[in-house]
């Protein structure tokens, strides 16, 4: 029995103990999944040690034809906010939907872990990266905004795909964001309170429009059948099982001939391991010093040059380990990537490798798509969801009752790790040398009985603590009810306070031009009262004034009326002389007359 095995014997008393003082979970509380059949399902793809069917076909579809009975959309959205690992394992979907929907615009959203993997991808897919919006974290208005933007930058008609199967606030606010024809998501899309309180913060109201469409109750147990059966959904028709591939550009190709002989390193004679990259979850990482002691003795046996790989802010664990490798008599190169574009030269040292050898990572992932064998030592925490899609070499496990705990480790330093055996990697490794096809590697096995009493403590503590989550989960679920449900009638009686103040200042302005009127009107009726005393002293004199005149007129009356008496006697009198004077004027006119015949009579006689 190992020095692991003794180390955890430390830990089954405080796990009785936990054990026999819990309590069960409160009336009303959920009870907990059954641990038999957690164990049972854990068990079950690992019943033998030999091939595991399903995820690993011998030939890759035999009938690689692929028809669509769904007419194929003038775009497709696909959300895949996710890590490079998931991108690998996603390749299939878009090589067949390429392949089927030769015309379609396909466009993956995801982040930027998309540019490390994206130039590799099938060709003709469009990638957008939204770098202000991150999924894992409380959506902001800004963020809301950045993702909005980037979906209103694809053209035309499109659908929405949610590829993810764990789902992130980007899959729930996507439908309401921009429209599409047609909405589909891989399973459901539940909204937590808490999420529903965050959305409406940032800016997201009312209800949010859901799902119409879901590839609903997956039953496959690993990623990568997940990816096909979404393919075939969307098609809708059978797709052929189509392993994950990667493709390497001849700039990369001419790189990596560069990098080689700089590393001192001889293609297909080298083993690559990645003893780091799980940043994403610590628990994943096998310790250092067994990765040493497996490199040494595969060096030691095949002659085989190390190189290790990782990233710049990995160069501890790698530095960790080829100290540990030289201690043991052997010598190992390091390369670290500095960014995303990296990856791709990481990927073409990966191609050149006799074998890979590491965690469950990306580069794992990345050797399979690469047609290397590969050895993966896996844990509990998603057991069998991610297992390399690889045509040789192994993954390496040690089944415990807890597999499935998604790395919310019980023990708190994932044992069913530390409790994988060097020589059992060491074997895997070798049979993959060897040319063996994929298998899986349990070493339940060959587990001490003390494990037995260890996994049958932390099943019982898990039931306990599972139901005890279970609880407060409901628990928290109607306290975020009764929360969302208060807050949203704070903000009617906000809405309805706000009304009534904007109104009482509406009241309150008309109010003040009403006093203001008032006061008008009370300084007019002063000058008015002023002007009317003084007016009232100005009419009695001109009243007098009146009288005096109406006096003065009725005397001028009085004398016009006389002279006008005498007027009119004086016109008769000047008629009577005016009818004199003609008479005197006629005569006189009769005398000139005659007087003018004499004078021309005496005229005549003189003459």
């Amino acid at each position: 029995m190992s020095s692991a095995d003794d180390a955890l014997k430390d830990q089954l008393a405080r796990l009785r103990q936990a054990g026999a003082g819990a309590t069960t979970p409160a009336s009303g509380a959920a009870p907990a999944k059954s641990w038999d059949s957690l164990l049972a399902k854990a068990l079950a793809p690992l019943a033998s040690d030999s091939p595991r069917p399903g995820p690993h076909p011998s030939a890759e579809g035999a009938d690689t034809r692929i028809v669509a009975t769904t007419p194929a959309p003038a775009a497709l959205v696909i959300l895949r906010p996710d890590s490079i690992g998931d991108l690998i394992l996603f390749e299939p979907l878009l090589r067949i939907l390429r392949e089927a929907w030769s015309e379609t615009r396909i466009h993956v959203v995801g982040t930027r872990t998309l540019d490390a993997v994206s130039r590799m991808m099938p060709e003709r897919v469009a990638w957008h990266v939204v770098d202000d919006a991150p999924p894992f974290q409380t959506p902001t208005a800004a963020a809301v905004e950045a993702l909005r933007k980037t979906l209103a930058e694809i053209d035309g008609a499109a659908w929405l795909f949610s590829a993810c199967p764990r789902k992130t606030w980007w899959d729930v606010v996507a439908p309401g964001l921009r429209s599409f024809e047609r909405i589909v998501s891989l399973g459901p899309v539940p909204v937590a309170e808490s999420l529903r309180r965050a959305l409406i913060r940032a800016g997201v109201e009312g209800s949010l429009p859901g799902y119409p469409e879901t590839v609903s109750n997956p039953t496959a147990s690993h990623e990568w059948h997940l990816v096909l059966e979404s393919a075939a959904y969307l098609i809708g028709g059978p797709v052929p099982q189509l392993r994950p591939r990667l493709r390497l550009s001849e700039e990369v190709r001419q790189a990596v001939d560069r990098t080689l002989p700089q590393l001192a390193l001889k293609e297909g004679r080298f083993i690559a391991c990645c003893p780091a990259g799980t940043a994403n979850v610590s628990l994943k990482t096998w310790p250092a010093a067994r990765f040493a002691q497996v490199l040494t003795t595969l060096q030691r046996e095949h002659g085989h040059d190390i190189l290790l790989v990782g990233t710049q802010s990995e160069e501890p664990v790698l530095g960790d380990v080829a100290k540990r490798i030289a201690l043991a008599g052997g010598t190992a190169r390091v390369w670290t990537g500095h960014s995303a574009a990296d990856f791709e030269t990481l990927c073409g040292l990966l191609s050149r490798s006799s074998l890979y050898l590491g965690n469950d990572t990306g580069p794992m992932h990345a050797a399979a798509a690469l047609g290397r064998p590969v050895v993966g030592v896996f844990g509990g925490g998603t057991w069998p969801r991610f297992t390399p899609c690889a045509e040789a070499g192994a993954a390496v496990v040690r089944v415990m009752p807890c597999f499935g705990c998604d790395w919310q480790c019980h023990l708190g330093d994932a044992p069913c790790l530390r409790l994988v055996e060097p020589e059992t990697v060491l074997g895997a490794a070798r049979a993959a040398l060897a040319g063996a096809r994929f298998e899986i590697v349990n070493e339940t096995a060959h587990a001490a009985p003390e494990i037995d009493e260890i996994a049958r403590g932390a099943s019982q503590q898990a039931r306990i603590l599972a139901g005890r989550a279970e609880h407060l989960r409901g628990v928290c679920e109607e306290q975020n009810r009764y929360i969302s449900e208060t807050e949203a009638a704070k903000r009617e009686v906000d809405g309805y306070l706000a009304a009534t103040r904007q109104k009482l200042e509406e009241l309150s302005t008309v109010c003040e031009d009403q006093n203001r009127y008032i006061e008008e009107m009370k300084a007019a009726k002063r000058e008015v009262d002023g002007y009317l005393a003084v007016t009232k002293e100005e009419a009695s004199q001109r009243l007098a004034t009146i009288l005096e005149q109406n006096t003065f007129i009725s005397d001028l009356e009085a004398l016009t009326a006389r002279l006008d008496a005498e007027k009119t006697a004086l016109a008769a009198r000047l008629e009577e002389t005016r009818a004199a004077l003609a008479a005197k004027q006629a005569l006189a006119a009769h005398l000139a007359r005659q007087y003018e015949a004499a004078a021309r009579k005496a005229a005549a006689d003189h003459a």
